[in-house]
């Protein structure tokens, strides 16, 4: 075979395995973008589960426990709002809510969770109030987009903040209704929109 057979030979190769690697391409990109997507949509679904369940507890107090007194000191706000205090004139939540005397004592109960995924207990409260903070602060990486940030106490009683999303360009949290707020995210210009309520009304 000489040199000119080679060049043909070779040419003739690269037709047939040029679309082979374009498709190939294409769908290892594809792939890797639907990857991305199911990874933002699991921090999505983590980040409104915790978020409902913190609302859900809003306020709540073991009934079995002695009466509170009524007092400034001792009573606090079940959730509050603060209106564009955070990145991008996004708002922040507050919630308050005690804990069920027997919290993480029996296996099997029910168990509420803080920002990081350790078990609500009463080292991790302050005057035996469980407290979550939900903002939104300024990307480190992009000034554009922000950081979903959840506050909680640690084993110490100190606020501890995590992480939760990136990518999110607003937060709003609205209450549409006595017992109801309605969460509020703005992400690659598309509105994310979840309704939860408390079940711990007065």
């Amino acid at each position: 075979m000489n040199l000119l057979e080679c060049i043909v030979g070779l040419g003739i190769g690269m037709m047939v395995l040029a679309p082979m690697l374009k498709m190939t391409s294409t769908v290892l990109m594809q792939q890797s973008q639907l990857e991305r997507a199911s990874l933002e949509l699991a921090e999505q679904e983590r980040m409104f589960t915790l978020m409902g369940r913190a609302i859900r507890m809003a306020g709540y107090r073991d009934p079995l426990t002695q009466p509170v007194k009524k007092s400034p000191a001792t009573i606090l706000t079940p959730f509050t709002i603060h209106k564009a205090v955070g990145f991008n004139a996004s708002d922040k939540l507050i919630i308050h809510h005690g804990l069920p005397r027997n919290a993480s004592k029996k296996v099997g109960d029910e168990v509420n969770f803080d920002c990081v995924g350790n078990p609500l207990t009463a080292e991790r409260t302050q005057a035996g109030q469980v407290r979550l903070g939900f903002s939104l602060d300024r990307q480190a990486q992009n000034s554009f987009t922000g950081s979903v940030i959840c506050e909680s106490f640690d084993r110490q009683g100190r606020v501890q903040k995590t992480t939760l999303m990136t990518g999110i360009e607003q937060m709003h949290f609205h209450e549409i209704a006595p017992q109801k707020i309605q969460v509020e995210l703005t992400m690659n210009k598309k509105i994310l929109a979840r309704t939860f309520a408390r079940r711990n009304a007065p």
